[in-house]
């Protein structure tokens, strides 16, 4: 597994990959194609297209749109509330990047009218643009009904990206690798540079927009020694993380929130959930696929170690969470989860195995036996129950998620969002 990594991660991997498709593209003087893949229900598809037109001044690049009749089955288990979510996240991302937010969620007739509109016009990005406007903050001179045709070419869109690997709207696909919302840019600009694709210098804007925060990072290293939980004192602030352990978000989340604790002095608890396998939800092969690979350029960019992979579906979920109550009453909750972190996506450690767990403990100066006694009384069960009912009072169903006062947010690449809340706590 660790040698897949290493693979997956490198550049040589990725200049192969791009080799055939962009160096003979350029050598017979054609532009390379990006595809873009949109839902005209879907908000960061109407953030994603605004930005369309700058990249392709900015870089040698066409970008070729397919409309998508979006299955958010494949996005979210609980639809209703990713609906809730995604267009107040819209909202945040269009004020954060400087764009046109959506005002309103389009209505059936508004969005039968949009997908006849689109078919009935050249695909280009002035139309595009002029489509999505439209659909979430503007009107339609005309009303169409709904179209068979209509629906088929999209659904035909939406088996082609599929095929091609991924499953969600408002995402790109360039030399093999895809690219989610207006959040990702800042990798395919990286890639389109490294190509020679700029057509002007200083080029990476969306790098750019998110450099402060990587540099803070940089400069705040995690200890490695056993360092103890800063005491939570009622009506002080504190960071809430709620994260599981199979997942690899979860995983650069909490290193990132510790980061953000420690430059703030700020208390950072830990609210443990199960996998989403593990209360009876199903992930699509796409999906797992997706979120690996971003996970691992996610973590080569905030410069967190992702070396392997040892998934503790099952015994290695329970047997961790056993003895997190206790590592928690030792104020040691931290850097528990972050030597099992360690163990599952840097070592390659099998959770499953009580030897394993047992030198973990011996580590960190905690007492196995006790753990699992303290758990006696303490059921990890009802904890982790608890810590899901959280989650779902904040209409949020997956991890990881931050809570600070009345802020939360979900996301590993949505922590901006609390820093920003951190600093108007500071400035008032």
């Amino acid at each position: 597994m660790r040698g897949i990594i290493k693979w997956l991660q490198s550049d040589i991997r990725r200049t192969l990959l791009a080799f055939w498709r962009t160096k003979i593209t350029l050598a017979f003087n054609k532009t390379p194609v990006a595809e873009v893949y949109l839902s005209l229900s879907d908000p960061f598809s109407f953030i994603l297209v605004q930005v369309l037109p700058q990249l392709e001044q900015r870089f040698n690049i066409k970008f070729k749109l397919f409309l998508i009749y979006s299955n958010l089955s494949h996005t979210a288990s609980d639809v209703d509330l990713w609906r809730l979510w995604a267009f107040k996240d819209a909202i945040g991302l269009a004020d954060r990047y400087n764009l046109l937010a959506p005002e309103r969620k389009p209505s059936q007739q508004m969005l039968l009218t949009a997908q006849q509109t689109w078919q009935m016009k050249d695909k280009t990005l002035k139309n595009a643009l002029d489509i999505f406007h439209a659909t979430w903050v503007g009107e339609f001179g005309e009303n169409f009904g709904p179209s068979t045709p209509v629906i088929t070419h999209q659904v035909k869109n939406h088996h082609r990206q599929k095929s091609k690997g991924h499953y969600s709207a408002a995402t790109i696909l360039f030399c093999g690798e895809w690219y989610l919302g207006i959040d990702r840019l800042n990798h395919l600009e990286t890639r389109l540079i490294a190509l020679g694709l700029a057509k002007q210098k200083n080029a990476e804007q969306y790098f750019s927009h998110n450099k402060e925060s990587i540099n803070a990072d940089e400069n705040t290293p995690i200890s490695k020694e056993v360092v103890r939980d800063l005491p939570l004192i009622e009506g002080r602030d504190l960071l809430e993380v709620f994260i599981s352990l199979r997942s690899p978000y979860s995983y650069l989340g909490f290193i990132k929130a510790q980061r953000l604790s420690q430059r703030n002095n700020l208390p950072l608890q830990i609210k443990p959930v199960l996998p989403m396998l593990m209360r009876g939800l199903s992930v699509g092969k796409n999906k797992q696929a997706y979120i690996f690979k971003d996970a691992l350029r996610e973590a080569k960019v905030n410069q967190i170690p992702f070396e392997s992979f040892c998934d503790p579906l099952g015994q290695g979920i329970i047997k961790s969470y056993q003895l997190f109550s206790y590592a928690e009453k030792q104020n040691l909750a931290q850097a528990y989860i972050k030597a099992l972190f360690d163990a599952i996506y840097v070592k390659g450690i099998d959770l499953a195995l009580d030897k394993n767990i047992k030198s973990i403990c011996q580590q960190l100066g905690l007492d196995y036996q006790k753990a699992l006694d303290h758990n006696i009384e303490h059921d990890w069960q009802l904890w982790v129950d608890i810590n899901q009912q959280s989650l779902s009072a904040m209409n949020l169903w997956g991890v990881p998620c931050f809570r600070f006062q009345k802020l939360h947010c979900w996301g590993q690449d949505r922590l901006w969002q609390v820093e920003d809340e951190i600093l108007k706590e500071k400035n008032k």
